[in-house]
């Protein structure tokens, strides 16, 4: 699918008004990259909502895997069934600041950013939720908490 065509993808988010893309994949991990032991690999994440408390869990950040032939995959309308869900990852996210802001209308929604990384073991795989405070200092320090990993059940 050209860009051209892609344009429909684009959405207004409900919340914040802004432009989104759908559709595209952002890999954590490239495609035959060996990877060390308790090696991390990270994507950061925004969460909106107009409900701050609805910001104190997330619960579906959806870890996708490309099983198709290219090395780089950018488009999944491309190969639709290529990218099977590896894992959810969840976290208490209520630690994480929220920044205040107002939508198109004038009303005040909430947005935290956070990464996801991932830590591949010999035998498992881990997840954690880090996130930046700033100090009193104004000082950005990044904190961590643990994530929890929700694998498919694949019907076994």
């Amino acid at each position: 699918m050209s860009h051209f065509k892609r344009r429909e993808k684009i959405r207004e988010d409900s919340v914040s008004g802004k432009k989104i893309l759908t559709g595209c994949f952002d890999p954590i991990l490239m495609k035959n990259t060996r990877v060390r032991n308790k090696e991390e690999f990270r994507r950061t994440y925004f969460r909106i909502s107009y409900n701050s408390r609805e910001l104190h869990r997330i619960d579906d950040v959806e870890i996708l895997c490309y099983r198709g032939k290219a090395n780089n995959p950018m488009w999944m309308d491309s190969e639709p069934n290529m990218y099977p869900v590896l894992c959810t990852v969840g976290a208490d996210t209520s630690m994480v600041p929220q920044k205040k802001k107002r939508d198109v209308y004038g009303r005040r929604y909430y947005e935290i950013e956070f990464s996801v990384v991932l830590l591949f073991g010999l035998t498992e795989l881990k997840a954690q939720l880090v996130y930046t405070v700033v100090t009193k200092k104004e000082v950005k320090k990044e904190m961590r908490g643990e994530a929890h990993i929700l694998f498919p059940d694949l019907g076994n």
